[in-house]
């Protein structure tokens, strides 16, 4: 369990003994947020950031509570595909669970450029989307300390990679512990090194083996160095966000798949992974949200998102200093009430376990005037 102090700021606590020595006992006391406006079904397409742009789909409620965000990475081979592949389906169903989801595009790899871009391009500009969403998803009403990841197919590989190598997001200013939990749906050979080998002696009996590896050898070569920089395998270490690993049982992606999570489980970091039959490869990201989602990959994903979401376990605190009242309310922006007696003393110590994360402002109401505290304080 974590805890967290608030104390109303000494402005706040002047105007309090005003109140006190005109012998108020019941002052109210709100809890919400700078933003107000109501934000419904709002999406925002195409917010650039570098060279590249993120499609934003915020929550259908007032943003005086910040919502779990979601960010999506399509896949592609690292040469196709797009942000759009981030459907209505899968939209809906996470704003209906009140689940900001962005979708964002990167750097694709084109062989016949004069100059293609090739890795650490993909990486680095995924990377600076998860920076411009820690810095401005608040405006939305997204929680900047409760972001997640999730990829689909070569997308995979790239939210593996930005939760393993630490190297990437430190290269925008960001560290890794940012991210409270990581996706992988259908994630291929491209996980290690020891599958890359399995695809380059298996390559002529599948069709799919070799355009997987070929796709590879043209996004990130041939040097065997670079691929042990890009190989989220040969990149765990500690403190990776706790995993999800969705994938069908074609034998190249269990193989790789259970590898990533022998790894994992080796180094004491928190995975899960989940084998689902006889699914295609497509349908791991289009059945999200779908009526048709008969393998419950959408409460999969959701149930996994709720138990690393990091309010949950939290208790906040709260303790008003040098006060006596009688009975003080306390709201938070989910419209929970609790109450409480203050009989003498100087101070009062009130605990309450949200259920979600947000923004605390004390707000003080007497004589019809509000009284604000400039305390922002994230929980």
């Amino acid at each position: 369990m974590t805890q967290q102090r608030v104390i109303i700021n000494k402005k706040v606590k002047v105007i309090l003994k005003i109140i006190f020595s005109y012998f108020i006992l019941f002052l109210t006391m709100g809890i919400g947020i700078c933003y107000s406006q109501e934000l419904s079904h709002i999406n925002i397409k195409n917010i650039s950031f570098g060279s590249n742009s993120l499609d934003l789909y915020a929550t259908h409620k007032d943003i005086s509570k910040l919502h779990p965000v979601l960010i999506f990475v399509h896949g592609g081979g690292w040469s196709a595909g797009d942000k759009s592949n981030w459907g209505n389906d899968q939209i809906n169903f996470f704003r209906k669970n009140d689940i900001l989801t962005v979708s964002v595009n990167y750097s694709l790899t084109d062989i016949k450029a004069a100059f293609p871009k090739r890795h650490p391009s993909h990486i680095n500009d995924v990377c600076a989307g998860i920076k411009w969403v820690y810095e401005n998803i608040e405006k939305y009403g997204g929680d900047k300390n409760n972001i997640f990841l999730i990829g689909h197919s070569a997308g995979s590989h790239l939210v593996a990679l930005a939760s393993t190598n630490q190297k990437f997001l430190n290269s925008v200013n960001l560290d890794h512990s940012i991210i409270k939990g990581t996706i992988l749906l259908d994630a291929g050979p491209y996980l290690s090194m020891n599958d890359l080998n399995y695809c380059a002696n298996n390559m002529k009996k599948d069709y799919v083996i070799r355009d997987i590896f070929n796709a590879w050898i043209n996004a990130f070569g041939n040097d065997s160095l670079l691929w042990q920089e890009a190989l989220p395998f040969h990149n765990i270490k500690s403190n990776v966000p706790p995993m999800l690993l969705l994938h069908s049982d074609v034998d190249y992606r269990v193989i790789s798949n259970e590898n990533f999570q022998k790894e994992l489980m080796r180094n004491n970091q928190t995975v899960q992974n989940v084998i689902i039959k006889n699914l295609d490869h497509l349908a791991f990201l289009n059945l999200i949200g779908s009526s048709n989602d008969t393998y419950n990959l959408s409460n999969t994903i959701l149930g996994f998102l709720k138990t690393y979401n990091p309010c949950t376990n939290d208790t906040i605190e709260f303790n008003i200093d040098g006060y006596k009242a009688g009975n003080i309310q306390w709201q938070f922006s989910s419209n929970k009430q609790i109450w409480t007696d203050i009989k003498g003393g100087n101070s009062v110590i009130l605990k309450y376990k949200p259920m979600e994360c947000g923004y605390l402002r004390a707000k003080v109401e007497y004589c019809n005037s509000i009284y604000f505290s400039d305390l922002k304080s994230t929980y």
